[in-house]
């Protein structure tokens, strides 16, 4: 994985809780934001994606970083934990071409409900594993414990899960939050 160190600790170590080596590149010193020409020098036999981290509220150029990865066939998942709402040519982070873009909800970040976050997506299969694993790896949800055809009592563990849901109340925050966030 290729990305920058100025960021918070969290970016590398999700790819070391998956085994994955990181190399890291430097910034452009008038951005912040990593510098796609570093990116590309970075880049080895055994990169499988680079990981943009959107700076303080200013994107990354990301019209560079996704040529970069159609270049090498890589994947990109945005680090926009400091980048909500910011936009790249006018779409909103988020929308953009990424395999996935991670939101922080900390105290600290542009949005916030005191904890949490949000995955944006549009791979179907990985948000079904993102909706089980923070369930700690049950079938589904409490509330589609009430809403389905099985009894409310049964539920199939069907992979190795965290604890990782946003509580009810934090998420309800959000939803006030994000109607404010421009």
């Amino acid at each position: 994985m290729v990305t920058t160190a100025l960021t918070f600790t969290a970016t590398a170590e999700a790819a070391r809780y998956l085994g994955a080596d990181l190399k890291f590149v430097d910034v452009n010193p008038r951005t912040l934001n990593v510098d796609p020409r570093a990116v590309r020098e970075a880049i080895g036999l055994q990169t499988k994606a680079i990981v943009p981290v959107h700076y303080a509220g200013l994107s990354c150029d990301m019209d560079s970083i996704f040529s970069i990865a159609k270049e090498y066939d890589l994947r990109v998942v945005e680090d926009a934990t400091h980048a909500l709402p910011s936009t790249w040519r006018g779409k909103t982070v988020g929308t953009l071409d990424s395999d996935a873009t991670i939101f922080s909800f900390y105290a600290a970040k542009p949005m916030t409900t005191g904890e949490g976050g949000m995955i944006a997506t549009r791979n179907e299969a990985a948000a079904s594993r993102m909706r089980v694993l923070p369930q700690h790896g049950i079938d589904h949800d409490a509330f589609g414990r009430f809403s389905s055809n099985r009894p409310a009592w049964y539920c199939e563990v069907i992979a190795p899960g965290y604890k990782y849901n946003m509580p009810d109340l934090a998420a309800a925050l959000g939803i006030q939050q994000l109607a404010k966030v421009k």
